[in-house]
């Protein structure tokens, strides 16, 4: 399994506004299995596995800090709040990480809408 972490900062990012929605994130090619992004304009983690690429929030539940991705799961720096890798609450959050639908654009380009919530364990694949 290729493990690969890509931090895009708001500075360097894809150029999107806090109070933008959607996110053009590449293409389903750009996200080989085992490929974890966080996409610091967004506010997301784009992972994928063998079953597809998912959105996962970046933001804590429990008070809006900003997570962290771990060797497993990941930390909330703010609150000291824990997540597994699927974005399941697991110490102090009371809530698990939202998952964000993932559509294919009319180019063939991937695209995060953060105002449709999917259950967990919805992915994108071709």
């Amino acid at each position: 399994m290729i493990l690969a972490l890509v931090l895009v900062s708001a500075e360097g990012g894809y150029g999107q506004d806090e109070a933008q929605t959607e996110f053009e994130i590449g293409s389903y090619e750009d996200y080989p299995a085992g490929t974890i992004k966080y996409i610091g304009d967004a506010k997301v983690y784009i992972m994928s596995d063998e079953e597809g690429v998912y959105a996962l929030s970046a933001e804590c539940e429990r008070g809006r800090g900003i997570i962290e991705k771990r060797k497993v799961g990941f930390l909330c720096r703010k609150n000291g709040a824990l997540y597994k890798d699927d974005g399941t609450a697991y110490y102090i959050a009371a809530k698990d990480l939202e998952w964000y639908k993932i559509e294919e654009d009319e180019k063939g380009g991937l695209v995060v809408n953060k105002e449709e919530v999917v259950p967990k364990g919805e992915k994108f694949n071709k």
